[in-house]
């Protein structure tokens, strides 16, 4: 996150590389965007996305920064480092103010599903994202007292800015990432951290509330239960009946008019916690973004 507004900040436009993006798509999306930097976690313990970041500076003539979350080998800039560093001088700060975008330049590049085949640059500029996350916070009744759990990578238009993670921070909430959709995961966290708002796809969905009652998760602080994608009848089996607190559907394509569902109120809005109601109807976001690539600032993306 931190990476990500330091380039809006100075004008630069992250591309929202996907975990789960491997050679031929980070390949095809440098290639596209004509990338000067990479950034990667360091934590091999899943994938080696630095062995990937080497290969894929020496394959890009491009490609001139590696970035890392932590200390790694080689040149790699760890970020942590960075945010070490004293704060910045006037003179930093009046460099980075004649670096101020246009707030109708592209601020970042979303992709496509990818369904036609390799992920397609959707350009999103300042003034139109900012629109699109704070109107659909609105929608939503996002305030200061909202927690929001991303439990999907947030890398997706969903869970990063509609409304997001950025909704909630733009109105004083709190943002927490959860490092996996798994309910075991991702339920103890609602309860411990008293999160009001989270949004899932149906699979993810349906699996909580599968599992919420088994694992005696305690969801009454959940207001709200946004369900990004093709809705699913099972979902219905989640309405409250008689409170009206209900999952809310989330229409998720980049191509068509954003769909949000403004909650029936603040709760309490029953004497039924929201959780009780999904655990009793079953009878089942870095993720932190990873690997986000970040183009040339204000050179001419090639366009397919």
């Amino acid at each position: 996150m931190l990476l990500c507004f330091a380039l809006y900040r100075m004008g630069a436009i992250p591309v929202m590389a996907l975990p789960a993006h491997r050679r031929s798509e980070i390949g095809h999306l440098i290639g596209l965007s004509e990338a000067s930097a990479y950034a990667v976690p360091a934590d091999r313990s899943r994938f080696d996305y630095l062995g990937l970041a080497s290969e894929m500076r020496g394959a890009h003539s491009t490609l001139d920064l590696v970035l890392s979350d932590r200390e790694a080998e080689g040149d790699t800039v760890a970020i942590q480092h960075l945010l070490e560093r004293p704060s910045p001088t006037q003179k930093e700060v009046d460099r980075l103010d004649r670096l101020r975008p246009d707030p109708g330049s592209v601020a970042l590049f979303l992709l496509s599903g990818g369904t036609t085949g390799l992920p397609k640059l959707i350009p999103r500029t300042h003034d139109d994202y900012v629109y699109n996350f704070s109107r659909s916070a609105a929608l939503c009744g996002f305030d200061r007292a909202t927690r929001y759990l991303a439990v999907l990578p947030i890398a997706h238009n969903f869970p990063y800015g509609s409304p997001g993670v950025l909704g909630a921070l733009q109105n004083g909430g709190t943002a927490i990432l959860a490092p996996s959709p798994n309910p075991k995961t991702a339920l103890p966290l609602i309860a411990r951290e008293r999160i009001t708002v989270t949004a899932v796809v149906p699979a993810v969905a349906l699996r909580w509330m599968g599992e919420a009652s088994a694992i005696g998760a305690d969801l009454s602080t959940l207001d709200l239960l946004q369900v990004g994608g093709a809705w699913h009848r099972g979902l219905q089996a989640a309405r409250t009946a008689g409170s009206g607190r209900r999952p809310a559907r989330h229409a998720d394509r980049q191509d068509r008019q954003k769909a949000a569902a403004r909650p029936p109120g603040r709760r309490p809005l029953s004497e039924k916690p929201a959780g009780q109601d999904l655990a009793r109807s079953a009878r089942r976001m870095n993720a932190p973004m990873r690997g986000a690539m970040l183009s040339r600032q204000r050179r001419p993306l090639k366009m397919p």
